[in-house]
């Protein structure tokens, strides 16, 4: 097993940060909409949406620092970044669920543990289907 290189260290430090506030945004924003919403459910939709747009700027930006694209790749970019973290936005979601009405866990702490999973997926399909540098882009 090898070690990352510099680029690759900085490019997971850099994620480490955008992903905490990401996430630590989406429970925030979770807890929050709990006393105003009817139910867990609609809180958790809008916390991912909201957190979802967020995490594109972070992500673009910060994270991958996807920048000089042409506006195909761009395109391509948004697209595919609605398709990865949409589906990342139904493991939310659907998992918040399951570990809340399905198995019975409490909210908060089910919250928190679906948002481990969804770091990881989100930074796999970030780096390898998202955010590729313009080289590599289609």
């Amino acid at each position: 097993m090898t070690l990352p290189d510099k680029n690759e260290r900085a490019r997971l430090l850099r994620y480490g940060i955008g992903g905490l506030s990401t996430t630590l945004l989406n429970i925030f924003l979770f807890w929050l909409l709990s006393f105003v919403m009817p139910g867990y459910r609609s809180a958790n939709l809008i916390a991912i949406i909201m957190t979802k747009l967020y995490g594109f700027l972070i992500n673009k930006f910060f994270v991958f620092r996807s920048r000089g694209l042409t506006g195909k790749q761009q395109a391509r970019e948004v697209a595919a970044y609605v398709a990865a973290r949409g589906f990342t936005g139904v493991v939310d979601y659907f998992g918040l669920i399951l570990l809340v009405s399905g198995i019975g866990l409490p909210e908060m702490p089910s919250k928190v543990l679906i948002q481990g999973l969804v770091i990881v997926l989100n930074y796999i399909l970030g780096k390898f289907v998202v955010f590729k540098p313009a080289d590599k882009a289609e």
